[in-house]
């Protein structure tokens, strides 16, 4: 097939598709938006902890500084609370779907 058949078989199928396409509902739109909202939770705490472990591992006057058990203590505190929102999140999701 040559180059214009192949642009006029594009357009053709973006046509068809803005025909058969519909507006989401309320309730898919906020799905969608939780969905999004998760995502971006998730990004930004494993960002955060990673942004935590680089300052641990270039700055001695950190959580370090607190001793063995001490920061094993804060290390699990804040993965339990990025799992914690993750849980909450999902839940919530699961409840939208149904």
């Amino acid at each position: 097939m040559r180059l214009l058949g192949r642009i006029f078989e594009f357009f053709t199928n973006v046509r068809w598709i803005y025909q058969v396409a519909k507006r989401p509902t309320r309730s898919e739109y906020g799905l969608a938006a939780r969905l999004t909202l998760l995502l971006s939770i998730a990004a930004g705490g494993y960002s955060f902890v990673f942004q935590i472990v680089g300052t641990l591992i270039n700055s001695p006057m950190t959580v370090l500084a607190l001793g063995y058990p001490r920061n094993v203590v804060v290390f699990l505190a804040i993965f339990l609370v990025l799992i914690g929102l993750f849980l909450y999140i999902v839940i919530s999701l699961r409840k939208g779907i149904r």
